[in-house]
């Protein structure tokens, strides 16, 4: 199967291969090869590595539709920006097959203050979303600056059927401060 349809890659798929430009990129599981595809372009020297919002999903990428989902975050808060410019994490969920943002919630918009330096951030997430294959991305938002800030990261997430879906889409997030890290390690 060659396709771009990345539902279906997930749904009939056991392993695939991510082409560029002709180019072998990436052999594994559709999830991960979906992810690669899906995730931010990789910026060499533009910022650095600790900026990058590292994401993983600790119970798996499956849920049934109305369920919920763990997923974990690092972040870096810089300590020269003030939250009402900055959005430290924020979490994106997008259609895989249309390109579509679904939603968007964040520390901030939660309410959860985060400390400067590094921290790490656990996510319940209720998918109240149609069933599908979806990228979740994770990422630092300058609002000052109206972009990203750093490389953010992305995962996929395969919603099964469960819940019949009706109305409007929400994550009803539940975040967790787990761990601000010190400067000493």
């Amino acid at each position: 199967l060659v396709s771009h349809q990345l539902d279906k890659v997930a749904e009939m798929c056991t392993s695939a291969i991510l082409l560029q430009r002709g180019e072998v990129v990436m052999r594994g599981a559709p999830e991960d090869c979906i992810a690669k595809y899906l995730a931010p372009p990789e910026v060499e020297d533009e910022e650095e590595d600790s900026d990058r919002a590292v994401l993983d999903f600790p119970f798996g990428n499956r849920v049934a539709s109305g369920e919920r989902i763990v997923v974990r975050a690092e972040t870096e808060v810089p300590a020269d920006v003030g939250e009402e410019e900055f959005e430290p994490l924020a979490f994106l969920l997008r259609n895989s097959r249309t390109g579509a943002i679904v939603t968007v919630v964040g520390t901030a918009m939660c309410g959860l203050e985060l400390p400067s330096g590094r921290s790490r951030v656990e996510a319940s997430l209720q998918l109240n979303v149609p069933p599908g294959v979806y990228a979740l991305e994770a990422f630092a938002y300058d609002r000052r600056a109206s972009r990203t800030r750093g490389r953010g990261s992305a995962g996929v997430v395969v919603v099964e059927p469960g819940k019949d879906f009706k109305g409007q889409v929400q994550l009803n997030a539940d975040l967790t401060l787990l761990s601000p890290e010190s400067d000493g390690g």
